[in-house]
């Protein structure tokens, strides 16, 4: 109970000692809103106490309590307190259309089958963690043998990249079932899609490296830069429509093909890939020019057709088969777009001044970071019914490189490319870990480890939301009916309808 006025002061933002040399008047304004604040606290703890004895769930408003409370209510490190207490108040809903062919062929059925055998004391996010460690050190081990992405490699390194990444995939999977069982909420979607977003750097490279894209830089910068913006637009449709949408042909397809890609690579070295077709213009088309071509049109594809379901209104599959959630429609939805206009127009900048050939990897990670801070960025104001700003610090160093390049030249564009590197780098890390922290403290559970076990009164797993895999159609379909009529007015409104 809140009665003492020294105790609460104790674990709220305390009322710090002024220096001599500011004013009154900042002083005075200083106390005054340290003191509002300490109400609007003191004010929602004694509407739960209220709320828990009529409810008679028991709830203690001890200090700790208060503190927790209070942290909620000031905002986190990066997000709002309007948006940790969204968190914090309503109940995790993740919707999605899934469903590709290989998924329903076989996947699905492996991955179930080995999710059995994960012991419930296993954090999702730990699952996840080190299928990208895993994938992260074989691409690494590929690009510090082919710095360039054009040497010649040896075979047992496309070996390690094949493995690599099918382990990737089956942890990544595996991490989702994890969630149901022990704990599934917004923690878990940020640390899925934020390592996929690195992830997605890294199989880009060892992919490169394969194929020796290095010795076609146009090609590469196109694959490379395309496949980040793919990335990013499954995102933006997601911010637009509240849904993950996954198509027939879609990321296990992609990693398949990759699989495959190192497995031939291994076995016949990588001037199978420069088998010539054909030639047409003077120009000697190989059969990496072929493959690279049909993946760069593949990836405009699912460009486009996001694009169209954001903008311009076509039915995502969920809606299509009568799941009708509500979509954004403020125009904060077209805020992502200003910074992923200005990172490709800077990237081009700097293809075209030559920056990308003096170290195509190095270029493709300063981009793909930032691409995957973008990416972080509406993942959480995703889960935090937010809005995303027109600016993001990811574009710091992409802009500083421009102008160094073009302009001052004051540092030689090497140098200026690894320092941008780490800067990149840096700002990912930094954001997805002020997120983390953000969530943890608003949703009181941990990343690595499970605070709340099975049978917990705060236990936060179990599968809510609205998943659609071309099988349980018509369930799903029963089941959001049923939401639909009863919660019209109310977590129908509060969850979807926030704009």
């Amino acid at each position: 109970m809140i009665t003492d006025k020294d105790s609460s002061e104790k674990y709220l933002w305390q009322n710090k000692s002024i220096t001599s040399g500011e004013s009154n008047s900042f002083r005075k304004k200083s106390i005054a809103r340290l003191k509002e604040f300490q109400e609007k606290v003191k004010t929602e703890v004694k509407q739960i106490e209220i709320n828990s004895k009529k409810n008679k769930s028991n709830i203690h408003c001890n200090d700790e309590f208060i503190y927790e409370k209070s942290k909620q209510m000031n905002g986190g490190w990066v997000l709002s307190s309007h948006q940790m207490q969204f968190i914090s108040k309503y109940p995790y809903i993740y919707c999605a259309a899934a469903g590709s062919v290989l998924e329903l062929f076989c996947l699905q059925r492996f991955w179930t089958s080995l999710a059995r055998f994960i012991p419930k004391f296993v954090a999702p996010s730990l699952i996840t963690f080190i299928g990208l460690a895993i994938n992260v050190i074989v691409s690494l081990n590929a690009l510090y043998l082919a710095p360039q992405l054009k040497e010649e490699i040896s075979s047992w390194t496309f070996v390690l990249c094949a493995i690599g990444t099918f382990l990737y995939q089956t942890l990544d999977a595996l991490d989702g079932k994890q969630s149901a069982k022990v704990q599934n909420s917004q923690i878990e979607e940020l640390t899925d899609h934020g390592c996929d977003a690195v992830s997605t750097i890294f199989v880009t490279i060892g992919t490169a490296a394969a194929f020796q894209l290095g010795y076609h830089p146009y090609l590469l910068y196109l694959f490379s830069m395309i496949t980040l913006v793919a990335f990013f637009s499954t995102h933006w449709l997601a911010h637009t429509t509240h849904c993950m949408i996954f198509k027939k042909i879609d990321v296990s397809e992609a990693q398949w093909a990759m699989i495959i890609t190192h497995g031939l690579t291994a076995y016949g070295g990588q001037k199978i890939w420069r088998y010539h077709i054909l030639s047409l213009l003077g120009l000697d088309i190989t059969l990496t020019h072929v493959i690279a071509v049909l993946t760069i049109a593949s990836l405009i594809n699912v460009i486009y057709d996001n694009f169209n379901m954001s903008v311009f209104g076509k039915q995502t599959p969920l809606e299509e088969c009568g799941i009708k959630i509500p979509r954004r429609k403020s125009q904060a939805i077209y805020n992502p777009l200003y910074p992923l206009a200005l990172l490709l127009f800077l990237s081009w900048v700097n293809y075209m001044s030559g920056l990308f050939v003096l170290n195509p990897a190095a270029f493709i990670m300063v981009y793909g970071f930032a691409f995957a801070k973008l990416v972080n960025s509406l993942v959480m104001v995703n889960v935090s019914r937010g809005e995303m700003d027109k600016w993001d610090s990811s574009l710091v160093a992409p802009l500083l490189l421009t102008i160094n390049q073009s302009f001052i030249g004051l540092i030689h564009p090497y140098t200026a490319l690894l320092c941008a590197l780490v800067y990149s780098i840096m700002d990912f890390a930094r954001y997805f870990t002020y997120s983390c922290w953000d969530l943890t403290n608003a949703l009181d559970c941990y990343i690595f480890s499970i605070k709340y076990p099975v049978g917990h009164k705060k236990w936060r797993g179990g599968n809510e939301g609205f998943y659609i895999n071309g099988l349980n159609n018509e369930s799903v379909l029963k089941a959001w009916k049923k939401f639909e009529e009863e919660e019209k007015d109310g977590l129908m409104k509060e969850l979807f309808c926030s704009d």
